[in-house]
This record gives structure tokens, sequence and C-alpha cells, in this order.
């Protein structure tokens, strides 16, 4: 079985994702989870590990814990607004 090939491209200083698929994707924020993040509603990933029962099109919200729940300047934790 083939491994997947994946392709990353880091945005440039201000740069934004646009999501313009129905697939889900799962974001991480410092203290709370929004309601909605860039126009998606956003579902709580901590409550159960089944990801196949979640609908299409959502952000799959986690929670910072341990040591990402310190840090002050990261791009890839996300603060709920």
């Amino acid at each position: 079985m083939a491994t997947p090939s994946i392709t990353l491209r880091l945005l440039p200083p201000g740069g934004r994702l646009t999501l313009k698929t129905n697939a889900n994707v799962a974001v991480v924020f410092k203290d709370k989870l929004p309601t909605k993040w860039m126009s998606r509603k956003v579902i709580d990933g901590d409550a159960h590990d089944l990801r196949f029962k979640d609908p299409s099109g959502v952000v799959v919200g986690l929670v910072a814990k341990g040591l990402g729940k310190k840090v002050n300047v990261n791009s890839f934790i996300k603060v709920a607004s």
C-alpha cells in the first residue's frame, strides 16, 4: 500500500488559509472553543474520537493542553474570538 503524499506550503506573514472543500479541519484553540471559525461551525473534538461520526464541513476544535496552554505567541494555536 502506497503512502499518500502531502505537500505543505508555509504562508507568508499575513497570509490566509482558505478552506474551499467540504472536508473537516482540526484546529487547536488556546483556552476555549468558538462557535464558528472561518465561517464554519466548530464542534468539540475532545468529546470523542469517533471522527467518522462528525458532520462534514466543520472545524473539529481542540483545546490546547499541557505546555500548549502556556504558549503566548504561536501560529499553530489559535485564540477563540
